[in-house]
């Protein structure tokens, strides 16, 4: 393996790879303007940040989609996958969800509160969740095998979805 070039070097130029036609993209463009405009500010970073959020993005784009082909909101997915993962059962406290989904409390609990009142997921009868009776434990609980079988779905096809992207 070549040594590394070091930062600021002849050798550690974009300027090979940016001659390529096909190869630049919106970011290389919005680096050449700011290098044009300020070359006194340090825009290596936006390279990488730039592209990190569009694929990002574009990731996100496609789990919605995945998951609204079955029915599900992402947050919604999110949750049904954090009970899932627990195994039998099937049952978190609040705390330990909104840990699970790297949500605030405020949104874990119009969350809980949003499952339990409702039939979230079309075509599941009865309902997908249920509210536990513990003061302990008031997260939501699966009522139903079918939410399992839902998240099942929505696995295969956001990663299908991934695959061919």
């Amino acid at each position: 393996m070549a040594p590394r070039a070091l930062p600021g070097t002849a050798d550690d130029s974009d300027a090979e790879i940016l001659e390529v036609p096909g190869l630049r993209d919106e970011v290389d463009e919005l680096v050449a303007a700011w290098r044009a405009q300020r070359p006194d500010l340090d825009v290596e970073p936006m390279q990488v940040l730039s592209r990190i959020s569009r694929l990002a993005r574009h990731l996100d784009i496609a789990r919605r989609a995945a998951f609204a082909d079955h029915g599900l909101e992402t947050w919604e997915f999110d949750v049904l996958s954090a009970l899932r993962r627990q195994g039998p059962p099937f049952q978190l406290t609040p705390g330990a969800l909104l840990r699970a989904t790297l949500v605030t409390s405020g949104t874990m609990t119009n969350r809980i509160d949003r499952l339990a009142t409702g039939n979230p997921i079309p075509g599941i009868s009865g309902g997908c969740w249920s509210r536990s009776p513990s003061r302990a434990s008031r997260g939501p609980t699966r009522r139903s095998p079918t939410c399992w079988a839902v998240n099942a779905r929505c696995w295969r096809s956001w990663t299908a979805a991934n695959a061919s992207t």
